[in-house]
Parts: C-alpha cells; structure tokens; sequence
C-alpha cells in the first residue's frame, strides 16, 4: 500500500478516548510498582515504611537490602523501562485522538497505533515478568483494574490497526488511472466511483479552486449508494465560486450526509493560495489522485491519475492552514455593513 499507511476507520471517540484512559491507569500502575519495590527492598520511603511496620532502624533494613544489590539494581532499571513505556502509550494515546479527525490520520496515524500496540504488548510482558518473578502483592482490585487497562490498550489496538482496515481485496482492485471520455459522462461517473470512490475511507480531502454547486451535484452521484467507509469530506474551493446557490446547495447535501453519518465541510482558499493553485486532487489516508474540475469531472478529457499520497496530504495541509470555513466567511461577510 502506497506510503505503507493503512486508513483508521472508524476509530471512534469512545475508542480514542478509552484507550487514553487505559494508558493512563497505566502509567499509575507503573508508579504502583515502584512503591511496591521501595517496600520490598526497604529503599527510599520504603526503608521508612518497613522500619516502621517492623519495628526495625532503618540501617537494619538497609543491610538486608545490601545482601541482594544486584536483584535491587535489576528490579530499578526496570522500573525505569516500564515507567517510560507507560508514560510513551500514554502520549501516543492522546496523539491518536487529537488527530482521529484530521487527514494525517491515516499512515501516521496507522504508524502511531502500531507502535502503541507493540508498547502495550512490551508493557504486558515486563509486568507479568515482575509480577511473578518477584512475587509482587497488590490488591486484586487494582490487579484487575491493571490487567483490565492491559487488555483495553491491546484490544482497541487490535481492533483499529486489523478488523478496520480497508481490505486488501479492495486496495488491489484500485486503479492507477482512469480516462475520462467526454462522449461518454454517464459512464465516466460510473468508472469514476466504483474505481476511486468506492474504495476511498476515512476523511477524504479534496482540493479544487472550481468547486461550485454543480460540482456539489456531482460529489452526491458519485457518493450515493456506496456502502464503504467515508466517514466525511473536507473540501477546500475558493471564494469566487461562492454564490446564492451554493449556499443553498451547501447546506442541503451537508444535511443529507449528516443523516448518512458522513460529515461535509467546505473551507475556502486564502488569495495567494487561489492564485497559486491550479491542479485539483482527492485524498484519503492511503492514496491520492489528481482529478479534473469536479463540476466537469465527467465531462473533460482529461486522465485521473494517481498520485503520490504525503505529497498531497503535505500540499493539502499548507492550504488548509491558511483557509477559512465557509460558516466563518459567512458570518465575516454579514458583519462587514456594521463595520462600515
């Protein structure tokens, strides 16, 4: 697959959001197992904490820890591994959810979750290694709370990273160009959304300084009836295709996707970026083509052309920074009479 990235369909709020709460428990779990160790071998607060439950100085219960140094120097070391694991999952957990929503989260994304996924399985390990190895008591509740924030943070990887993923079957069947006939625009809408639409997912960004209201029209035909994993569309266009009727017809099919469970955005280019801008493309997290004016899509002679997907995302990413959502310019152009 093109930049080795995999689409994270799906990947939910709830999804996002509880394995940030399991990589957190875990990461006190982690601080746990320090102060069971500091117990244990009487060191720090610990020497204290045994010195008192036992009656004993506190050189006492250091002697009998220097009976064992090379246990205690193993047993810190690795206190320090499974303290960074955690606090890495945990920092790796608040990055997938800050992103779900946004174009990176596809190969980045995808790249993020595997490496949350291995740190949890390594997590897993280095504590089922302490735990009984040196004989480790804690409290049942928090043992299940532990091993139940272990099993979320797998799963949820697990489960994102295999059963999401768009099928292979599918991402074979793509095609690296499409020609457009312009005898033929029934046919060319067909070819065009079974071959590119139908195997997009995730968020699909599409760039086209010409998106009008028929390219709206156009963004339902070649929409309607798929059953896939779209879960919207981010479309940045520029300000002169702006009219009444866009508005209008904005605003109808936004609806019409938001009964469908897809989210339709539409953002508008700043200046520089309109004048710099000619080619038009689509993208979702794991491929990217360039197109021709969707208002036409059908109708020019013209190739559909994949291309590569970071350079895309890359060039969508630095337009998006500096354009404005059609609602904020609405709401701009509305107060300009009161400021005048």
């Amino acid at each position: 697959m093109e930049d080795g990235g995999r689409t994270l369909i799906r990947d939910s709020d709830t999804l996002c959001i509880v394995r940030v709460v399991a990589s957190l428990v875990l990461v006190f779990a982690s601080i746990l197992l320090v102060e069971v160790f500091s117990v244990s071998y009487g060191v720090g607060v610990g020497a204290l904490l045994q010195g008192n439950l036992t009656h004993t100085n506190v050189s006492g219960s250091l002697v009998s820890t220097a009976l064992d140094v090379s246990a205690l120097r193993t047993s810190i070391l690795e206190m320090y591994i499974v303290s960074g694991i955690a606090v890495g999952m945990f920092l790796l957990a608040f990055i997938l959810y800050s992103m779900k929503d946004t174009a990176r989260a596809g190969a980045d994304g995808s790249r993020y979750l595997m490496l949350h996924l291995v740190l949890s399985l390594v997590f897993a390990g280095f504590f089922a290694m302490e735990f009984y190895t040196y004989s480790i008591k804690i409290s049942p509740i928090y043992l299940g709370a532990i091993g139940a924030a272990m099993l979320v943070c797998i799963g949820s990887d697990a489960y994102a990273e295999y059963a999401l993923r768009p099928a292979p079957s599918r991402q074979a069947r793509v095609k690296k160009e499409i020609n457009i006939d312009p005898s033929t625009p029934f046919s060319n809408i067909v070819a065009i959304r079974d071959e590119i639409f139908a195997n997009l997912s995730g968020r699909v960004a599409i760039v086209d300084k010409h998106f009008n209201s028929e390219a709206l029209e156009n963004l339902h035909r070649l929409t309607g009836g798929i059953v896939s994993g779209i879960t919207g569309f981010d479309v940045i266009t520029s300000k002169e295709m702006l009219d009444s009727a866009f508005y209008k017809d904005y605003n109808d099919l936004k609806n019409e996707m938001k009964n469908r469970g897809v989210d339709l955005s539409v953002m508008l280019m700043d200046d520089t970026d309109a004048t710099a801008q000619h080619e038009r493309f689509i993208l979702d997290g794991s491929m990217a083509y360039k197109i021709p004016p969707m208002n036409i899509i059908q109708r020019k002679s013209e190739h559909v052309t994949k291309i590569k997907t970071s350079d895309a995302r890359r060039r969508f990413d630095e337009i998006r920074k500096n354009a404005i959502t059609l609602e904020n310019y609405a709401v701009k152009q509305a107060r300009k009479p009161d400021q005048q």
